[in-house]
């Protein structure tokens, strides 16, 4: 009956000062539930990543410990929900926001960093596959390996999309406007001469052709004839018309890291 009493009456101090001490009979005016002990702490609930993941509709700003490293790529800890995604408690990436990228030394997944190399979206944990979903990112992390990155255009590009090309071709289009010409000497003709020498091999005297009264003897007679012309005109010159084509590398020299975007937990 004493015991009775005792815990209605508690129960009626609790309704009244809408407060609760444990450990203590005077709680303090800012606190809802205050704890009092110098030998023993407050433990609050543990489970794993999976058992994290499966509350439904978690309260903004419920708090769990994570028991393990599951996937491989979490790590044990407090873990907070902030009304979209799980955060880790004081982890070495306080100030990262859901979408942050960075380059690091590190090669794999890391504190809610997570590789840029193409990796499927869902081998990664549950709220960080629903941040990725929220940033619009699809089956796949995007692969940022031996690419540039840069800020989009203002319009024609997607966030997280390729664009451009390590080589550079160059056409006809790219080429300076140079014409090149031979010179022209007009309409013109060339001359062409010839000599017959007229000899008999006895006596060295001959008749040059038939029935000519002339003798010539050891004479030379000449003769000119004209090509046909074909008017002013040009020539075509092929530039390194012979040799294989090959493209223009454009890459820098550069310090090669890895790139990774912040999702979380």
């Amino acid at each position: 009956m004493k015991h009775s009493l005792l815990l209605i009456l508690t129960l009626v101090y609790f309704s009244a000062t809408a407060q609760m001490g444990v450990g203590t009979t005077t709680p303090d005016p800012s606190a809802q539930v205050e704890i009092n002990s110098v030998t023993k702490g407050l433990l609050i609930p543990r489970m794993t990543a999976t058992e994290r993941a499966a509350i439904t509709s978690p309260a903004t700003g419920l708090v769990v410990f994570q028991l393990m490293a599951s996937p491989s790529d979490e790590t044990t800890g407090f873990y907070y929900y902030d009304g979209t995604t799980w955060t880790k408690l004081l982890t070495e990436t306080v100030g990262a926001e859901t979408g942050d990228t960075k380059f690091s030394w590190a090669a794999t997944n890391h504190n809610g960093w997570y590789l840029l190399n193409g990796q499927a979206t869902s081998s990664l944990p549950p709220g960080a596959q629903a941040a990725a979903a929220a940033l619009g990112i699809g089956a796949n992390l995007p692969d940022t390996r031996d690419h540039v990155t840069k800020t989009r255009s203002a319009t024609g590009e997607i966030t997280g999309s390729m664009s451009g090309s390590n080589n550079v071709v160059l056409t006809s289009a790219n080429l300076p406007n140079i014409t090149l010409a031979t010179g022209s000497g007009g309409n013109h003709s060339h001359g062409y001469g010839d000599a017959y020498w007229s000899s008999q091999a006895a006596g060295n005297s001959g008749l040059l052709g038939a029935n000519l009264a002339e003798d010539h003897d050891n004479h030379t007679r000449s003769t000119t004839e004209t090509t046909g012309s074909s008017g002013a005109h040009t020539h075509t010159v092929s530039l390194n018309g012979n040799v294989t084509q090959t493209a223009i590398n454009s890459r820098q020299v550069s310090i090669n890291l890895n790139q990774f975007i912040y999702l979380g937990f």
